[in-house]
């Protein structure tokens, strides 16, 4: 035997059903929305890092990614890039170049 509930409080059981569905829509919207502010965060954060090479229009890590910018574009770079990135050369070691690659490199350039 299936219990009924009295008219008032079967009406008042819809309604709430209706508002936690309204919550629950709401609440992903809200969700959907934080995650792309956030989004939008990181990426300027990376921006943060990053240097823009003004004549080939590289974007660069100041730190890391100076030797793949180096091997990629060397000779596109404007003097002021060149001059910095040689002197970053000068200090830092590539992790992935081979030693020949290197020598051949700096007897090019540096």
């Amino acid at each position: 035997m299936k219990k009924t509930l009295p008219p008032g409080l079967s009406k008042m059981k819809e309604e709430l059903k209706v508002m936690a569905g309204n919550i629950r829509k709401k609440n992903k919207k809200l969700r959907e929305a934080q995650r792309r502010v956030n989004r939008t965060k990181n990426h300027e954060k990376k921006d943060e890092y990053l240097e823009k090479c003004q004549s080939c229009s590289i974007k660069y890590a100041k730190l890391r990614n100076t030797y793949r910018h180096m091997h990629i574009a060397y000779s596109e770079l404007c003097g002021k890039e060149r001059k910095q990135i040689e002197i970053e050369s000068k200090t830092r070691k590539p992790k992935n170049l081979s030693e020949d690659l290197i020598a051949k490199f700096k007897a090019e350039y540096l």
